[in-house]
């Protein structure tokens, strides 16, 4: 087998060396699409990242969101209502998904099953 060596950025931003021909298939996308997530999954995993009490930063690791798209959605979610504020005795905010936040939540979730029901 020959050994090739070539670099490649992974999904995350670090370098991967491949080794030989066998692990090139893994260094290339060519062919493959990408599927991005769209407003309601991205709000499904705001909001049901924060169904229990969590500060932001821990909001966005668990919807596995960079900070500036997190910060987008999260202000736009807290603005309209759907998730909640909430402080401490030590003056620490903590953010929850509201009531309305939860019927949003279901509503959005049932619909990502029909979606995915009929292979639409």
């Amino acid at each position: 087998m020959k050994t090739l060596y070539a670099l490649s950025r992974v999904g995350d931003g670090r370098w991967r060396r491949a080794l030989n021909e066998s692990d090139m298939h893994l260094m290339s996308n060519k062919g493959k699409k990408s599927q991005k997530r769209g407003w309601d999954s991205i709000t499904i995993d705001i909001l049901a990242a924060a169904l229990q009490p969590e500060k932001k930063m821990r909001i966005m690791y668990k919807a596995n969101l960079n900070f500036d798209r997190f910060y987008r959605y999260f202000c736009d979610l807290q603005e309209k209502g759907f998730i909640e504020k909430i402080e401490d005795g030590n003056g620490q905010a903590f953010y929850r998904t509201s009531q309305r936040g939860k019927t949003l939540l279901a509503a959005c979730r049932k619909s990502q099953d029909l979606m995915d029901s009929n292979n639409i």
